[in-house]
């Protein structure tokens, strides 16, 4: 770090230490990535919020100030509720009625569902989790890492965008820093099976003082960090 960047994570409270997911907040750091706050999917939703009681983390919230642009809602997935954080992405605030679904989502905004589906399976080794056809032109795609020990993970939202302000985020979600982290067990085993498959790497492997990290780019330029962390 330097004297104008920090690492900074915040996350859920999570006394029984489960596997969850955390955020990074970065500061942004020259014209692109501010361009970006507040828009890294297009207005549409781009993070989701899973709660275990709903309407004790609803009134705590609105107690708070935060800015919800809906009413809760009932769908058959479970309770939801749209918001807004203070840079205005948005979030959804849900608690599941499947109490075994307890996963958690990022949205990357794609052109077109097959070829991104193709792209995170075939070089990832993603599995399709999901694949619901929503309406004409919309579909629930979610994609996501093997799971065979079913432990809380995150998995990807593949969204087609939808307008210019949406396709505009192709690529460019975190104005050109990284923007997604995927974390593996083995990392020689998963850099060796992605160099083959044409995954671009923007760098060699590289030690860090919290374990190996390589830099490389989805299909649609959004950079990631693949990491094994040493402890």
């Amino acid at each position: 770090m330097n004297e104008t960047k920090r690492w900074v994570v915040v996350g859920p409270h999570n006394p029984n230490n489960q596997p969850i997911t955390d955020i990074l907040l970065a500061k942004a750091d020259g014209t692109n990535q501010i361009h970006q706050i507040g828009n890294q999917t297009g207005g549409r939703v781009g993070f989701f919020l899973l709660t275990n009681d709903f309407n004790a983390s609803y009134e705590k919230m609105k107690l708070g100030g935060v800015d919800f642009v809906e009413e809760p809602r009932n769908e058959k997935h479970g309770i939801v509720v749209q918001f807004n954080d203070l840079y205005g992405n948005k979030w959804e605030l849900i608690q599941k009625t499947d109490i075994n679904s307890n996963i958690n989502l990022v949205t990357i905004v794609v052109r077109e569902y097959d070829e991104a589906i193709s792209w995170f399976t075939q070089n990832l080794g993603f599995e399709l989790k999901a694949n619901e056809t929503r309406s004409e032109t919309k579909r629930w795609v979610v994609v996501g890492p093997p799971n065979p020990e079913n432990y809380p993970k995150t998995n990807v939202l593949l969204a087609k965008a939808d307008g210019n302000k949406q396709i505009q985020t192709i690529g460019n979600q975190a104005g050109g820093r990284v923007g997604f982290f995927l974390s593996v067990d083995n990392f020689n085993v998963n850099y060796d099976k992605m160099k083959p498959n044409g995954v671009e790497f923007l760098e060699e492997p590289r030690h860090e003082e919290y374990g190996i990290v390589v830099q490389f780019k989805d299909l649609y330029g959004n950079k990631w960090d693949m990491i094994q962390r040493f402890s």
